[in-house]
């Protein structure tokens, strides 16, 4: 596994989990890893961020650490053209 590819396994731990935690890590070992989002792509489902499915999980605290640091994931949107906003609202997490 090459190093992009471990940082995307992490990064996807952190967000299907919702572990702040395990996010905070991630930027302490690599402050530009949220600017690397869109390098990670292929390991999110539907081209989301990790935004969308904190938004999708119900994992609040999560999504707040997320835009806390880099609120333009906000208007990102999936292959679907649906906002973290959208998907939060048809979970019912608002």
């Amino acid at each position: 596994m090459n190093e992009i590819e471990e940082v995307g396994r992490r990064l996807k731990d952190a967000y299907l989990s919702g572990s702040v935690a395990a996010l905070e890590a991630l930027i302490e070992d690599d402050e530009l890893i949220l600017d690397q989002v869109s390098s990670l792509t292929g390991f999110f489902i539907n081209d989301s961020t990790p935004l969308h499915v904190a938004a999708l999980r119900g994992h609040l605290d999560f999504a707040k650490a997320l835009l806390t640091r880099k609120p333009e994931l906000a208007i990102e949107l999936d292959s679907s053209w649906s906002s973290a906003l959208h998907l939060a609202c048809t979970k019912g997490h608002f």
